[in-house]
């Protein structure tokens, strides 16, 4: 976690950077988005155990085995302030949403 904020602090020197990884627990948010001192925005796709066991079980080559998920969903502290999404919606139709209350957040912040 503090190797990704130090990659985050590299870059919102720059264009800014999208961090893609579990962050299961606020203290590893917290650690993610210390010293940074442009917008953050939390996204949580979140999504059934049914659904990603499934999608899991579907994919090769994975590093994470189905095995791990059951503890995966016992760990997690689902964020209070995230952009939260549906998994069950497409690709498109999830970066849409991202996109859309990115933008909704980022004029909202301007107007303070």
């Amino acid at each position: 976690m503090r190797r990704l904020n130090e990659l985050a602090r590299e870059h919102m020197k720059k264009d800014g950077a999208v961090i893609a990884c579990s962050a299961l627990k606020e203290k590893y948010r917290t650690v993610l988005c210390a010293h940074i001192i442009t917008p953050v925005f939390w996204v949580f796709l979140k999504g059934s155990y049914e659904l990603i066991k499934k999608r899991m079980e579907e994919r090769t080559g994975h590093y994470m085995p189905v095995s791990l998920l059951e503890s995966q969903f016992a760990t997690l502290e689902e964020p209070t302030d995230a952009i939260t999404v549906d998994t069950a919606k497409s690709p498109d139709e999830i970066v849409e949403i991202i996109v859309s209350e990115i933008t909704k957040k980022e004029h909202l912040k301007s107007l303070n």
